[in-house]
């Protein structure tokens, strides 16, 4: 298991949310996983994501996406809240 913490900082607001929508639905994750990015990114509080060793290959993909459109994140092995 895999841990993808995603801080909001207010930059997240910047960046497009429709872009970032497009970007994620193209990835092999659940749809649950999906929306927790998604407020993780645009509200107001320390979150992130749990992802099942079956998705590490998303969570790659996901990082490589999330560092291209400037929103920060960290990966460890179990969540730390």
């Amino acid at each position: 298991m895999l841990y993808l913490e995603i801080p909001y900082v207010p930059e997240n607001n910047r960046v497009n949310k429709n872009t970032v929508q497009t970007e994620i639905q193209v990835l092999n994750l659940s749809e649950k996983s999906k929306n927790d990015v998604l407020t993780a990114i645009y509200h107001q509080h320390p979150a992130g994501v749990n992802f099942e060793d079956t998705e590490l290959k998303e969570v790659s993909r996901l990082a490589e996406i999330l560092g291209n459109l400037g929103i920060p994140y960290r990966q460890s092995k179990k969540t730390e809240y």
